[in-house]
């Protein structure tokens, strides 16, 4: 993944000093007059060094409706995500649910063997 911009394009404060940063990535996408708006959000929890991310995405976006669309991702975002991240226990699952997936065996073939493998 690319560096991101210095300055985040929406930064959210919640309880417990959560801070969720909105950070925009669009680039032009085929012709100059159309783009990819990309925006990734990362939270930081103050009880965890994870991170939560999640990009935001609308393909085929005019030049003149780039501000409205950035606005409506956030929107949306922030109407039915940022509530979730806010909660009291959210890291704590978060942390658990990131624990247990890095110790989940594979298998063979996608298949997971009864003992580890």
């Amino acid at each position: 993944m690319a560096p991101l911009p210095k300055n985040p394009y929406l930064s959210f404060t919640g309880p417990a000093g959560v801070v969720v940063d909105l950070y925009d990535l669009t680039k032009p996408y085929a012709y100059e007059n159309i783009f990819h708006v990309k925006m990734l959000a990362v939270g930081s929890f103050p009880s965890t060094e994870e991170t939560f991310e999640k990009q935001l995405e609308k393909m085929g976006v005019f030049k003149e409706d780039l501000e409205a669309t950035k606005a409506e991702l956030a929107a949306h975002f922030e109407k039915t995500t940022l509530p979730y991240l806010f909660k009291e226990d959210f890291a704590d699952k978060m942390v658990a649910q990131k624990a247990a997936a890095r110790t989940k065996s594979k298998g063979i073939g996608g298949y997971r063997s009864e003992r580890g493998a």
